[in-house]
């Protein structure tokens, strides 16, 4: 839980505030989620 909590505010809350946009949490939140499938992807379709 302590993990998850960090990841929430560093890895998509402070981009957000930092840059003042919305586009970047959604950025920060769903790049990952794309890095992940390309991976398995790659992975599957080998």
């Amino acid at each position: 839980m302590p993990a998850t909590l960090l990841d929430g505010l560093f890895g998509q809350a402070y981009p957000s505030r930092r840059f003042q946009s919305t586009w970047m949490g959604l950025v920060t939140h769903t790049l990952p989620s794309f890095v992940i499938i390309g991976l398995v992807l790659s992975l599957v379709l080998k």
